[in-house]
């Protein structure tokens, strides 16, 4: 991945500076699944004696090319006014084939992406507020290949290539204030746009996402008001609280959901969607040995779709929770640093993270009977990580421990994840 970085202070005129980042991302991946057997956690296995694969006999190589360029230039014009211009381009190219099926039109259609997000913000800046409002431009160009039949006779498949582009207009204010020196209130808007990703588009090769090129971009009206509180005492100690209270209403909101068969992940637009929910994150550290924090999460997003398309009659789901989604989570920390354990140049730090996650439904709430095992639910989540880190003058050396407790954890649909894990690392900086 070639990677370019430039900065420029007083850049072409005085008090105008800039900052460029570039990358370009060559990468080969592939997808081999050739042996018809099917696998359990332990390793155990049962096998056909038809060819096949476990999920879907393949051996795709594909190629994904991704590109990026993030420029900005902030002028100061004084203490209290400026302004930015920012702007990020990225690219993405997938060449692909099967070996498999190496005459198979369908791996030569195109699959790339072209994104263009453009910037123009200005701020004002008193002694114990500032505001900012600023517009955006969202440019998305999609090139792909559409099936179609062309004689109408059974299994008659052909290809043309579609370009979908889309174009839009954002914009939008934050500010901020401090009532005294150590409390600050903010609140923002925005009319913002979420372009869709390579990977929601195309999928993964088939591994677990499925590519939906009818895939349109979401928008939302955001509102945010937030409180920040920190406080630095005498012994070394300090304390800080933000919490943070934002409502969303979004239109083509962009979901997961399971693909026809039930076996992949897949994205689709659900028309309207409202969230309105909490952030709360606290941190404390004593002197320069231990530090803890917390954050949690509540989200009420809700299908605000009354009708759907073609359909007369009221959604059943109409005003459900969205389901697959957490919507209440948390993590928290604490580690301690021992300065100078055997050498006076080295540290020690003993570290533990906490993640929690309650329980959700995989699919509809309003669907399905509880009493008759209908209602499949992603249970409750606590787990437990432990590490330590000893670094030297050159050398760092980490032990990890993950799930601690070997609980069952799950992924969205009731995907299970690895149990409890160990691993090592070992850093040498010349």
């Amino acid at each position: 991945m070639p990677t370019l970085k430039y900065q420029k202070d007083d850049f072409i005129i005085k008090n105008l500076d800039a900052n460029i980042n570039a990358n370009y991302n060559l990468g080969q991946e592939q997808v081999i699944d050739t042996v018809n057997r099917r696998y359990n956690w332990f390793g155990d296995f049962i096998a056909y004696d038809t060819p096949g694969g476990e999920q879907n006999y393949t051996h795709l190589k594909f190629k994904d090319n991704n590109g990026l360029l993030n420029a900005s230039f902030n002028y100061k014009i004084d203490a209290k006014h400026a302004f930015s211009l920012s702007n990020v381009y990225t690219t993405f190219d997938r060449k692909q084939e099967n070996e498999l099926r190496p005459n198979d039109d369908i791996y030569d259609q195109p699959q790339k992406t072209f994104k263009n997000i453009l910037g123009l913000s200005y701020q004002f800046t008193e002694e114990n507020w500032s505001t900012t409002i600023f517009t955006k431009n969202y440019n998305q160009i999609n090139t792909f290949d559409q099936r179609y039949n062309p004689s109408g006779d059974y299994g008659d498949v052909a290809y043309f290539e579609k370009r979908d582009a889309f174009n839009f207009f954002g914009y939008g204010a934050a500010g901020s204030y401090f009532i005294t020196s150590d409390f600050q209130l903010k609140a923002s808007f925005e009319r913002s746009y979420r372009l869709p990703s390579p990977q929601e588009l195309y999928g993964d090769g088939g591994i677990v996402l499925e590519g939906n090129t009818d895939l349109d971009p979401e928008h939302s009206n955001n509102y945010n008001l937030g409180a920040s509180y920190w406080k630095a005492f005498e012994n070394g100690n300090q304390f800080n609280i933000d919490g943070n209270v934002f409502y969303r209403d979004a239109k083509d909101f962009i979901r997961p959901k399971l693909n026809q068969n039930q076996i992949l992940q897949t994205q689709d637009n659900l028309q309207d969607v409202t969230n309105i929910g909490v952030e709360l994150e606290a941190s404390y550290i004593y002197k320069n040995n231990f530090r803890m924090g917390l954050n949690f999460t509540y989200q009420n997003l809700r299908n605000n779709t009354q009708f759907v398309d073609g359909e007369a009659s009221e959604s059943i789901v109409y005003k459900d929770r969205l389901p697959n989604i957490p919507y209440a989570y948390g993590n928290g920390n604490a580690s301690y640093t021992f300065h100078d354990p055997f050498n006076k140049k080295n540290t020690l730090n003993l570290g533990y993270n906490l993640l929690y996650v309650y329980s959700f439904y995989r699919y509809w709430p309003s669907l399905g009977s509880t009493s008759g095992g209908g209602k499949y639910e992603i249970p409750e989540q606590i787990a437990h990580d432990l590490n330590l880190t000893y670094n030297m003058e050159r050398f760092t050396f980490t032990l990890e421990c993950r799930n601690l407790l070997d609980k069952r954890l799950y992924d969205n649909f009731s995907l299970q994840k690895p149990g409890r894990s160990f691993s090592g690392k070992i850093r040498y900086s010349f």
